[in-house]
């Protein structure tokens, strides 16, 4: 794309980072996401989600937690929606009671709304999911 002129935007990044995933391609995924900086593009956040997300759908949230910390060490800032795809990384991983444990804690740091953790609760049945 490059070779012929072409700048790939934050968008494109993301959406060839989610069909390289949707395909399994995942080591050519984060090799593109990575490639970015090497070609001087900053990764913003949705770049994330989208290496995040289509690592935890193919049941690697091992990896998409070191790409996670690999985001929070750059400075990065993850958002909510960062979190609730990790958070059903975990839970598809049947990790429920994981996932719960690390549910109030993102409630408790006030860094997800009351709302994700109801909603999260009660679409995957988590227990003891009780906040104040």
């Amino acid at each position: 794309m490059t070779a012929h002129g072409f700048t790939p935007d934050s968008y494109t990044y993301s959406s060839l980072i989610r069909g390289l995933c949707l395909e399994k391609m995942l080591v050519a995924a984060v090799d593109v996401f990575y490639m970015m900086e090497e070609n001087g593009y900053r990764p913003d956040v949705d770049n994330f989600n989208a290496l995040v997300l289509g690592l935890c759908k193919s049941k690697r949230t091992d990896l998409s937690l070191k790409v996670f910390e690999d985001m929070i060490s750059k400075g990065y800032m993850p958002n909510e929606i960062t979190y609730t795809i990790l958070v059903e990384g975990i839970i598809h991983e049947d990790h429920k009671e994981l996932a719960s444990v690390v549910l109030k804690e993102l409630h408790r740091k006030e860094v997800i709304s009351r709302n994700t953790v109801e909603r999260l609760a009660m679409q995957y049945e988590l227990e003891d999911m009780a906040v104040c």
